[in-house]
């Protein structure tokens, strides 16, 4: 479970699920390609996301994949996310996103097979 906001992976991950309210934006069609019925599904996992982030309860490791899917959209794609515009609008370099991304990953695989 990721618990402590403070934490750079955790801080990461605030970042990304939050910059859809900025520059990334969304649709039905995008939601349902990542498994939502539509866009306010998407935005409703998103916010429970962050708020489970925000409160100290912390991340399920179940919802990991999810956010990490979430998070890489807003990194990676000038569409949907924000693309080129990243380190423009956080705090955090691309390659900085990238190994946190990584990271993540490996916390997901190692926990949820």
């Amino acid at each position: 479970m990721l618990t402590n906001p403070t934490d750079d992976l955790c801080d990461f991950l605030l970042t990304a699920l939050r910059v859809w309210r900025g520059p990334a934006s969304s649709s039905d069609h995008f939601a349902r390609k990542l498994d939502f019925a539509d866009n306010t599904a998407f935005h409703s996992k998103r916010h429970s996301l962050i708020d489970a982030l925000d409160s100290g309860e912390g991340l399920d490791i179940s919802d990991l994949p999810v956010a990490i899917r979430i998070a890489r959209i807003a990194v990676t794609d000038d569409y949907y996310g924000a693309g080129w515009e990243w380190p423009l609008v956080t705090r955090f370099s691309v390659e900085e996103a990238h190994a946190m991304l990584l990271a993540l990953e490996a916390i997901s695989e190692d926990t949820n097979g």
